[in-house]
């Protein structure tokens, strides 16, 4: 499926849900400057975090304590097939 993901599959410890809050003035820089030079040739989000860090920008995670918040999103999908 993933070219390149099974590699490092066992080394993630954080998953992300895909929720942001971005500050535009602070952070619309960096999506001038997202590249697509990867496996996949995709753009990925996630890329804006790795830029507002280099910048200096406050980046903060949330860790949910229940992740049925992820879990419901896995059981929907599996339904849907």
């Amino acid at each position: 499926m993933y070219k390149y993901s099974f590699i490092i599959s066992k080394e993630i410890k954080e998953v992300n849900t895909g929720v942001y809050c971005l500050n535009w003035a602070k952070i619309r820089k960096a999506f001038n400057e997202l590249r697509n030079d990867n496996a996949q040739g995709e753009y990925y989000l996630t890329d804006i975090v790795k830029w507002a860090r280099e910048n200096q920008h406050k980046v903060l995670g949330y860790i949910a304590k229940d992740n049925s918040e992820i879990s419901l999103k896995r059981r929907a999908t599996r339904r849907s097939r």
